[in-house]
């Protein structure tokens, strides 16, 4: 899933527009009134803006998260909560913490370690 808005603000920063972005969808793209001189980038664009450096490690937490099947966003929501929680007050160590607890398989080390880097950079 694409964040729209801010795929939008790394094209065209504070671009001038009308309209709504919360479904994240091609849909609400197309039908923004762009009130913007610089032309309005293409949807192709937007899907492949890289929008991670302008996004909070919170942020790039809860998309890395969103990314997840189902069924490892239930086993692992209460410690992605949490971990969440820290970042928001700004302790970094501690989310970084609540990651590490995470039991996993072996072969889904590599994600957690994923979302260790994620919170620890």
């Amino acid at each position: 899933m694409v964040d729209v808005a801010a795929a939008l603000d790394v094209l065209v920063p504070s671009a001038e527009y009308r309209g709504c972005l919360t479904g994240n969808t091609q849909a609400e793209f197309d039908t923004l009134i762009w009130e913007d001189a610089r032309p309005k980038p293409s949807w192709e664009a937007i899907e492949s803006a890289d929008i991670t450096p302008k996004l909070s490690k919170s942020e790039r937490l809860r998309l890395a998260y969103q990314q997840l099947p189902v069924e490892k966003r239930v086993k692992y929501g209460a410690i992605m909560v949490q971990a969440k929680i820290f970042l928001e007050q700004g302790d970094s160590e501690a989310a970084a913490f609540q990651l590490s607890r995470l039991v996993v398989s072996q072969d889904e080390e590599p994600l957690k370690q994923a979302f260790i880097h994620i919170v620890s950079h």
